[in-house]
């Protein structure tokens, strides 16, 4: 049958008047479609077998275009259907695959980033750790080098250029009374760059000496050190009197005599005493070379010097021995700028200074807010305001 209707000499089905296909190609279909034998429509139809379905349902050729026109209509809408659904199926393909490329894009950037990172950060401390071990050699082999089981020894001067210690001129040994603190004030006038020290014996009046100290401390700013010196009143507890135990180690008028308390055995006896003074002046000594300090200064009054003639001589030879024990320690000296005034004229000074007396402490009894007025240091302190005509703001309990 394929042959009949390509050469167009014979019926498919028996009638031989029925017009040969080929003839249909002049004519033009409702749908404006002239089938050729080129067409690719025409040789599927053809190749599958529906060409001669068509001719057999179609005997007029305007039925055949007809039909051919639907069929040519269903093929273009099922490939445009396809067509969609491939382009639509690519592009999924192709954003899914965008995407894959692009986390692979960032997963491998942040995996160099971290590398990057921590080789960075190796680098960093192999620096810092060469570094900080070149300084430490670097700084003995300056010293001269060093040996298992050598110590190291920096001199003053090294000590002075190694810290970044702030310097000062004077180191005070301030108690929080009168003299100490009148001292403090003729000093900054004299405009020396001043630091406080203070000895903690532990005493009844200790805790009130401390708050005058930090009062003046913080008046002016000064940085104080305060020291632990509870050890030398444990030391003298049961070799001297009470009295004497609580007093200041230079005041005057403390006697056995004149103590209301009995001497313990192994006390001597004859005469005043300075109970403390020589750990107090080696400590206070240590406190100023160590802050890089080459004065120290003590409130030494000229009562105190008459009854003890050798006193500022005691003085001059600490300041020698101070320089025997470290001479790189340079021309070391402890001053006394009180020791030419009696108490009364350093009261006199501290009005000059406006020194608020009222925050001073001279008692060594009482440990509350008001001061005993009956103990030595307080009968002393009123006989000095009284002789300098100088009003006594201080409230004593008795």
């Amino acid at each position: 049958m394929g042959m009949g209707v390509l050469g167009g000499t014979g019926a498919a089905t028996g009638g031989g008047d029925r017009p040969p296909v080929m003839r249909t190609r002049g004519a033009r279909s409702t749908a404006g479609v002239k089938p050729k034998p080129t067409d690719p429509i025409f040789l599927i139809l053809l190749a599958t077998g529906r060409l001669e379905v068509l001719i057999q349902e179609s005997p007029k050729p305007e039925d055949f275009e007809l039909a051919f026109d639907r069929w040519v209509g269903r093929i273009n809408k099922t490939l445009a259907s396809y067509e969609r659904v491939a382009v639509e199926s690519q592009e999924g393909q192709i954003a899914e695959a965008v995407n894959s490329l692009v986390r692979q894009t960032e997963l491998r950037r942040v995996a160099t980033s971290a590398g990057s990172l921590v080789v960075a950060a190796g680098i960093l401390l192999t620096t810092l750790g060469i570094g900080a071990l070149m300084g430490w050699m670097g700084l003995l082999w300056s010293q001269g080098g060093f040996s298992p089981g050598e110590r190291v020894h920096l001199t003053q001067n090294q000590i002075k250029e190694k810290t970044e210690v702030v310097n000062y001129d004077v180191l005070i040994l301030c108690s929080g009374g009168l003299d100490s603190v009148v001292m403090t004030h003729e000093l900054l006038k004299q405009g020396y760059k001043c630091r406080l020290f203070y000895g903690n014996y532990g005493k009844t009046s200790s805790s009130r000496e401390i708050a005058s100290v930090k009062q003046i401390s913080l008046q002016f700013g000064l940085p104080v050190e305060f020291v632990d010196l509870k050890g030398t009143t444990d030391l003298q507890s049961g070799y001297v009197s009470i009295g004497i135990l609580q007093a200041e180690e230079l005041d005057v008028g403390i006697t056995p005599e004149s103590s209301s308390d009995q001497m313990a055995t192994l006390g001597r006896p004859d005469g005043l005493y300075i109970t403390g003074i020589y750990a107090l002046l080696s400590i206070a000594s240590y406190a100023a070379q160590i802050t890089n300090i080459n004065k120290i200064a003590l409130a030494v009054t000229k009562d105190q010097s008459d009854t003890r003639p050798t006193l500022r001589e005691a003085l001059d030879a600490w300041e020698k021995c101070v320089q025997l024990f470290n001479p790189e320690a340079g021309d070391f000296k402890v001053l006394s700028p009180l020791i030419d005034k009696t108490k009364a004229e350093i009261v006199s000074l501290g009005k000059t200074l406006e020194v608020p007396f009222e925050r001073t402490w001279s008692c060594t009894r009482s440990d509350s807010e008001l001061p005993c007025g009956e103990c030595a240091q307080c009968l002393h302190r009123k006989e000095a305001f009284s002789l300098a005509g100088v009003e006594d703001k201080t409230i004593y309990s008795n």
